[in-house]
């Protein structure tokens, strides 16, 4: 995880040099090499519903806290070991997470 908040970052440095030259304009370079990056996690891993990219994208790297459900349990998720350890205690019960349901509370 710690790899993609980096990339994106560095991303982020550099749209803002280029909001300063040429407002406007996107600077999408890493773009798909960070989503590749989450897809070979969630690959390798057997991570169901692209929880990688709600803990990436959404939950902001759990600087959010928002909560995922599975098993009828609620957890709140802030960090990537939070992450790892609700995907891997939903894989072990077998049952599908909601983390990417869009509705994060």
């Amino acid at each position: 995880m710690a790899h993609i908040e980096r990339a994106m970052k560095e991303r982020e440095k550099v749209q803002k040099a280029i909001d300063v030259l040429a407002p406007g304009a996107v600077y999408e370079y890493g773009s798909q090499l960070i989503d590749d990056y989450i897809a070979l996690m969630e690959d390798s891993f057997d991570i169901q519903n692209e929880d990688v990219s709600w803990f990436v994208f959404e939950n902001d790297f759990g600087r959010k806290g928002y909560n995922c459900w599975c098993n009828g349990e609620l957890h709140q998720i802030k960090s990537a070991k939070d992450m790892f350890n609700f995907i891997q205690k939903c894989n072990e019960s077998k049952w599908i997470s909601m983390c990417n349901v869009r509705r994060c509370f």
